[in-house]
C-alpha cells in the first residue's frame, strides 16, 4: 500500500462519518425514505451547497419544509405552479433569489414528467463507454434547462431568457466547469458506502470529485494535481490520482477531505497544534510550500 493511501485510510478511519453528516447538506437528503423524493431534496440541497454551512443550511431547510408541506419534494415538484412560487418569494441565498428555486422546481417537474424520475432521464444520456459521467451529466443539465425554459411562463416568469443567477445553477462540464454541486449530488446517487445513498445503478468508478476550495486546496498540499484553477480539468486530474489508489471507487475519500476542510481541521498552513495529529501529515507538503 502506497504512503498517500495508507494515509487517507487512516483518515477514513479517524473521520467518523455520522458526525461528519450532521454537519452536511447530504443530511437533509436522508430525511426521505422514498428514492424519488431523495433525488428532488438531493438536487436542491446540492444546489444550495455553497458558502458558509451555517448560512445555506437554514436556506435548504425553508425549502424542504415547504415541499413537506405539500407531501414531500416530489410531490410539491409535480404540483408547483405559480401560486407555489409566490409561497416562496421571501426564499433567498447569496446569488440566488426564489425565482432561481422555482425555476428549478419547473424544470425538475418537466424532466419528471418526460421520464417518469430524474434517474431514467440521466440513464438517457449515460453509456458504460464514457470514461466518465461528464456526458451524462452534460445532456441531463440540458434537459432540466430545457423544461424550466419551457415552464418558466407557468410560474410568472415574462422574460425571453432565464435569469444568470439560474444559469449558474445549470453548470456544465462542455463549459469547461467543474459542476462541484452536481458531481456532489451524483456523488450522492450513486455511492453505496454511508453516508451517500446509492440508488442510482451506476458505477462509482465512473463519478468525478466535487471540486470545493477544501477538497482542491488539501488535493494541492497532498500532490493530487499541481493546477490552480477550480475546473473540469483540475476535477478530472483529481479523480484519475485517486484512481491510483481505487480504481473502482475513486472518490471514496471525497467525505473525510472536503470534513476536513470543513471542520476547520485543516488551516491549509501548517500549525503544529493540529499538523503533528493529522493522518495525512506524513504525505502532506504544505511545510515545504510555506
Amino acid at each position: 500500500m502506497s504512503a498517500l493511501k495508507k494515509a487517507l485510510e487512516s483518515l477514513l478511519i479517524e473521520r467518523d462519518p455520522q458526525k461528519s453528516l450532521q454537519n452536511d447538506p447530504l443530511s437533509f437528503v436522508h430525511r426521505y425514505e422514498k428514492q424519488y423524493d431523495q433525488e428532488i431534496a438531493a438536487v436542491f440541497a446540492a444546489q444550495l451547497a455553497y458558502g458558509r454551512v451555517a448560512s445555506f443550511f437554514p436556506i435548504i431547510e425553508k425549502i424542504l419544509d415547504e415541499a413537506d408541506h405539500f407531501g414531500g419534494p416530489r410531490a410539491w415538484v409535480n404540483a408547483f405552479s405559480n401560486a407555489h412560487s409566490q409561497r416562496i418569494e421571501h426564499i433567498y441565498y447569496r446569488l440566488n433569489k426564489s425565482p432561481d428555486f422555482a425555476l428549478l422546481a419547473v424544470g425538475l417537474q418537466g424532466v419528471c414528467s418526460e421520464y417518469s424520475s430524474l434517474f431514467s432521464c440521466f440513464q438517457q444520456g449515460y453509456s458504460t463507454d464514457h470514461d466518465n459521467i461528464n456526458t451524462a451529466l452534460d445532456a441531463f443539465v440540458a434537459n432540466i434547462s430545457r423544461h424550466a425554459q419551457k415552464r418558466a411562463s407557468s410560474i410568472g416568469w415574462k422574460q425571453s431568457t432565464l435569469p444568470r443567477s439560474f444559469r449558474h445553477m445549470l453548470s456544465r462540464p462542455a463549459s469547461g466547469s467543474a459542476c462541484k454541486r452536481w458531481n456532489l449530488f451524483l456523488r450522492w446517487m450513486i455511492r453505496v458506502e454511508f453516508p451517500d445513498l446509492g440508488i442510482w445503478d451506476i458505477p462509482s468508478q465512473k463519478l468525478i470529485i466535487p471540486l470545493d476550495t477544501h477538497v482542491h486546496q488539501i488535493s494541492l498540499m497532498l500532490g493530487l494535481c499541481s493546477q490552480k484553477s477550480a475546473n473540469n480539468k483540475t476535477a478530472r486530474a483529481i479523480t484519475e490520482s485517486l484512481r491510483k489508489l481505487d480504481e473502482k471507487d475513486p472518490i471514496r475519500y471525497d467525505f473525510a477531505i472536503a470534513h476536513l476542510g470543513i471542520s476547520g481541521s485543516c488551516q491549509k498552513k501548517y500549525v503544529s497544534s493540529i499538523c503533528t495529529s493529522c493522518p495525512l501529515q506524513t504525505v502532506c507538503t504544505v511545510e515545504k510550500r510555506i
